[in-house]
C-alpha cells in the first residue's frame, strides 16, 4: 500500500522537557522528541476534542479507543530539532568515530548542547517552618524555545538573519507524521494544539505547526537517506541503501537475531549496527483511574543516531521504534 507522508515542522513555544534520566539532583532532557510522545500528545488532544472517527462508537475510553486508532493507521517518526523552517535543516544525531555530532554540519554534541538547553531551578516548600522542604530542591533541563546567541559557534551567520547571531534562532522539531489515508481536517486542526512532554501543567511542551500539511505523495524518503518501500501491505518499511544513522531506536536483540539467521554473523564482528544501547521504558495508563502508574516492559534499544550499514531495512513500530 501507499502512505501518506507528510513532513511535520513545530515551533516549540514554551520550555520542552522530554525525561531522560536523573544525575545527581539534575532532571535530564532527551535532545529530540521519540514517536512515543507524539502520539500521545495526538492521542490526549484528539480524545478531548471527540475525534469524529470514533463518534458512532461507544463513548467509554476515548482515550484508549484513539490511541489505538492512531497505532492501527498512523505511524510518527522521531521529532529533532532545527533552527530553521525546513526539514533539511534538522538535528539530527549521528554517531561518528570522534563522537556524538548533529545534522548536516556536523556540529559537536557540547556546541548543540549550548544552544538548545537550559534549566530551572525548583524546590518544594515546608510551610510549618516557613522554608524549602528538606531533600526536594531540584533542577529541570530542557529544550529552549530559543536558542541562545550564535555569535561565537559554528552557526554564526549561516541562517540568513543577522539578528539570530545576537538574540538566538527559534527552535523548531522537524519529523514526519505517516498515514495510511489521506489526513483529515480534524487532525491538522489538532496539530497545531499539541503540548509534548513533561510539566505540561505549567504550560511547558507548547509548540504549534508551522508549514502547509498538503497531499505529500511525492515523498518517498525520510531524514534524507531513508527509503519508503511501499511493497509491503501493511507495515510501514524505510530502507537505507548508502549507510547512514538510525533516525530512532531500533530493537537491539531482533537485529542481532536478523544477522545470526542470515548466516552472515560472525560473533566476533559487529552486527550492521554500531552505537550506544539503553532500555526503553516509561509510564503508562492503563486504568484512567491510575494516570501513569504502570511501567511499560524495557525494550533494550540501539540509540537514535547510531550508525548503520549500507542496505539496511527496518519496520517503523507503533511508536516510530525500529523493529526487523
Amino acid at each position: 500500500m501507499n502512505w501518506h507522508v507528510y513532513p511535520i515542522i513545530f515551533q516549540i513555544k514554551s520550555q520542552l522537557l522530554i525525561g531522560w534520566r536523573k544525575i545527581g539532583n539534575l532532571n535530564q532532557t532527551r535532545l529530540y522528541v521519540p514517536g512515543k510522545v507524539v502520539w500521545a500528545a495526538l492521542t490526549a488532544r484528539l480524545a478531548r476534542n471527540g475525534f469524529k472517527e470514533l463518534e458512532n462508537e461507544p463513548v467509554e475510553n476515548p482515550y484508549q479507543r484513539t490511541g489505538s486508532w492512531l497505532k492501527k493507521n498512523a505511524r510518527f517518526t522521531y521529532l529533532f530539532p532545527a533552527l530553521k523552517n525546513e526539514v533539511n535543516a534538522t538535528l539530527y544525531p549521528k554517531s561518528t568515530k570522534t563522537g556524538m555530532v548533529f545534522g548536516k554540519d556536523e556540529i559537536p554534541k557540547s556546541e548543540i548542547q549550548y544552544l538548545l538547553l537550559d534549566s530551572y531551578a525548583s524546590t518544594a516548600l515546608d510551610y510549618s517552618f516557613r522554608s524549602s522542604e528538606e531533600g526536594s530542591l531540584h533542577e529541570t533541563e530542557y529544550i529552549r524555545p530559543r536558542s541562545r546567541p550564535l555569535k561565537g559557534t559554528s552557526l554564526q551567520g549561516k541562517l540568513n538573519d543577522p539578528a539570530f547571531d545576537e538574540l538566538g534562532a527559534p527552535v523548531h522539531l522537524v519529523g514526519y507524521l505517516i498515514l495510511k489515508d489521506e489526513i483529515s481536517e480534524q487532525i491538522k486542526i489538532t496539530l497545531n494544539q499539541l503540548q509534548f512532554g513533561g510539566e505540561r501543567r505549567y504550560g511547558w511542551g507548547r509548540a504549534c505547526l508551522v508549514n502547509d500539511l498538503a497531499n505529500q505523495d511525492t515523498i518517498n524518503k525520510l531524514f534524507d537517506n531513508w527509503e519508503i518501500d511501499n511493497s509491503s501491505n501493511d507495515k510501514l518499511v524505510i530502507k537505507n541503501c548508502i549507510g547512514g544513522y538510525l533516525p530512532a531506536h531500533a530493537l537491539a536483540n531482533q537485529f542481532i537475531e536478523q544477522d545470526l539467521n542470515s548466516g552472515t554473523h560472525d560473533p566476533v564482528d559487529e552486527t550492521k549496527i554500531s552505537g550506544k544501547i539503553e532500555p526503553v521504558v516509561g509510564r503508562e495508563t492503563r486504568d484512567s483511574r491510575f494516570s501513569g502508574r504502570s511501567i511499560s516492559q524495557a525494550r533494550i534499544c540501539w540509540q537514535p543516531g547510531s550508525a548503520v550499514s549500507a542496505d539496511f531495512k527496518a519496520v517503523i513500530g507503533d511508536y516510530g521504534i525500529l523493529e526487523s
